[in-house]
């Protein structure tokens, strides 16, 4: 005879659980051929859109175009990047992989700004996009030097790099995007503006002596010391202690530094001189003696 074991929830000595939100089950795929639709979308192309909240072309992240012929197909990939409300699209061919972060790849027309001249060369410019993307194009002229490279669009574009040349030196090099519209201006990402932009909230939560610098460190400090000046629950006997705390922490004037990190030294202290006005019998004379409210003034004598 089977016994069956129960829980203590079960049997009333615990508190039964119950497992919240939507249950996912497992379901295994059947293995078949599936060739014909290999085939069938070969001339497939995958778009997503970076920033849906700027989007709104699909209810989706995704959209697919199909072609009849391989020529259009490559048409519309020659001429990427694709825009929507100022936003970059993503669009790819189709490939039969299952990841969340396809498709991906963007390319771009760059130009190297900064590149020595005597560098302007295909072996160069070779070399530069091993860590940024997929080389697809060069064109060096005269005026400019350009590479198209594919990149992964849903990660930040660099927008600096630094060359070193075999002689030891190291330049540094700027790219520019061509047609490249709205993107994050704080992290260089295409997916979202500097509003949303994660980094921007770190900056604002964190506090003034690790983001804002010289100046700007005394501007953020004076509205915190505001803040907490004005915020309820915050006694003033607190706040003066606080004040006098952060006097005791103040250096002297010895203790400072120059910007050439030399101590300033000792104050020196200049006596004051005072010259005596010019004397009329219209203005007032001042006694150097007695102090400055006290007035003596000069009255003519009669006749």
């Amino acid at each position: 005879m089977d016994h069956q074991r129960f829980t203590a929830a079960e049997k009333g000595k615990d508190i039964m659980t119950t497992t919240r939100g939507p249950q996912r089950k497992r379901i295994r795929a059947s293995a078949f051929d599936n060739s014909t639709l290999l085939l069938g979308n070969a001339l497939t192309l995958i778009g997503r859109l970076t920033n849906s909240k700027e989007q709104s072309i699909t209810r989706n992240y995704f959209f697919q175009f199909r072609f009849q012929e391989e020529e259009d197909l490559q048409r519309v990939l020659s001429n990427r990047p694709y825009h929507s409300k100022h936003w970059t699209l993503i669009l790819q061919p189709w490939e039969p992989v299952i990841s969340a972060s396809f498709p991906s790849q963007i390319p771009f027309w760059i130009q190297l700004k900064g590149l020595l001249l005597h560098y302007w060369h295909a072996k160069m410019i070779d070399d530069i996009p091993d860590a940024l993307g997929t080389l697809e194009g060069t064109d060096i002229s005269s005026n400019t030097v350009r590479m198209r490279l594919l990149l992964n669009g849903l990660e930040p574009l660099v927008m600096e790099t630094i060359v070193k040349f075999s002689e030891g030196e190291e330049a540094l090099v700027t790219l520019e995007y061509e047609e490249l519209e709205n993107f994050c201006s704080i992290c260089h990402s295409l997916t979202h503006a500097a509003l949303n932009c994660i980094h921007s909230l770190e900056v604002a939560n964190s506090t003034p002596r690790e983001y804002a610098p010289n100046r700007g460190n005394e501007i953020h400090s004076s509205k915190a010391h505001s803040q907490r000046r004005d915020s309820p629950g915050r006694s003033r006997s607190t706040y003066r202690s606080h004040r006098s705390q952060e006097k005791r922490q103040t250096p002297s004037f010895n203790q400072r530094l120059d910007r050439n990190g030399r101590p300033f030294g000792e104050r020196v202290f200049y006596p004051s001189h005072q010259v005596k006005p010019l004397k009329n019998k219209i203005a007032p004379s001042y006694t150097v003696d007695q102090p400055a409210r006290r007035r003596t003034y000069d009255i003519p004598s009669e006749g």
